[in-house]
């Protein structure tokens, strides 16, 4: 994740200092561009993860309900549950963006948090995301917030 919000960048990826469980055996398949990765496997013991949603540019509600359908309907992850819609103001970035739409979606995946990343990218890349501006507007943004009780470390 980066610190604007996107899902893609380096960063360490740590267990807590009592992990309950091992390496996920899961794997995403090679995607086409601009689509869906695909799952071949997953790691054995799921858990819940938060995934924040943003929008501000083009039709903000469509945004969030496509990609909240997207999560729904993949491989590998259980939608438990979806926030509220809510508006807020743009923070950093450019002056003039418009506000953002944004909901949190709680989800349970066997996934490991870069195979999960992965995903959400291409869930951007198949809404259109462009990152041509750091903290400037988008059509889609999909974050990982919670992931277990794992601990990721970004620069």
């Amino acid at each position: 994740m980066e610190r604007d919000g996107g899902v893609t960048g380096t960063g360490a990826v740590r267990p807590p200092s009592n992990p309950a469980g091992g390496r996920s055996a899961g794997g995403l398949s090679d995607a086409p561009a601009g689509g869906i990765a695909t799952v071949t496997a997953a790691a054995e013991k799921p858990v819940r993860s938060l995934i924040g949603c943003g929008a501000n540019l083009g039709c903000p509600r469509e945004q969030l309900n496509q990609a909240i359908d997207m999560l729904r309907f993949m491989p590998g992850v259980a939608l438990l549950e979806v926030s509220q819609f809510m508006e807020t103001r743009p923070v950093g970035g450019p002056p003039g963006q418009p506000a953002y739409l944004n909901a949190a979606c709680l989800i349970e995946t066997s996934f490991e948090p870069e195979e999960l990343l992965a995903m959400l990218a291409a869930i951007e890349n198949t809404l259109d995301r462009r990152r041509e501006q750091r903290w400037g507007p988008r059509s889609i943004d999909l974050d990982l917030l919670l992931h277990g009780d794992r601990i990721i470390e970004n620069e």
